[in-house]
C-alpha cells in the first residue's frame, strides 16, 4: 500500500468517526439539557462505537437500572476476546418514550 493510500484510508476514517461523533451528539442534544451529562454516567467505562439510533423495542437483558433521563436500562453483549474481559454490543434505554439503541464496547 503506498503512503498516499494509507493517508486516504485515514482521512477516511477521521471523516466517518466525525460524522458518527456528529451525529451522535445532535441525537443526545434531541434529547434534553441533562441527557448529556447522565449518557457519560452510563457509558462509564465504555466506548460509543457508531450512530445511536432509535429503535421500536429493546432487545437483551433489562438490568432494572436507570441512570438521570435514561430508564429501563436493557443490555445486549457478547464477549471479544477469549480471555473474556472485553465486551461488545447494545445498551437499549427508554428515554422521553422513545427506545433508543447505543452499540458500544469496553
Amino acid at each position: 500500500m503506498t503512503q498516499e493510500q494509507t493517508d486516504k484510508v485515514y482521512a477516511d476514517l477521521a471523516s466517518y468517526e466525525k460524522e458518527v461523533s456528529e451525529h451522535n451528539e445532535q441525537v443526545l442534544k434531541a434529547l434534553g439539557k441533562k441527557a448529556q451529562a447522565d449518557f457519560e454516567e452510563l457509558m462509564d467505562c465504555c466506548k460509543v462505537t457508531e450512530k445511536i439510533k432509535l429503535v421500536d423495542a429493546p432487545k437483551g437483558i433489562n438490568n432494572k437500572e436507570r441512570c438521570g433521563v435514561f430508564k429501563n436500562v436493557h443490555v445486549d453483549q457478547w464477549g471479544t476476546n477469549m480471555e473474556g474481559d472485553s465486551y461488545a454490543g447494545f445498551i437499549y434505554t427508554n428515554v422521553k418514550g422513545q427506545w433508543i439503541q447505543v452499540p458500544f464496547s469496553c
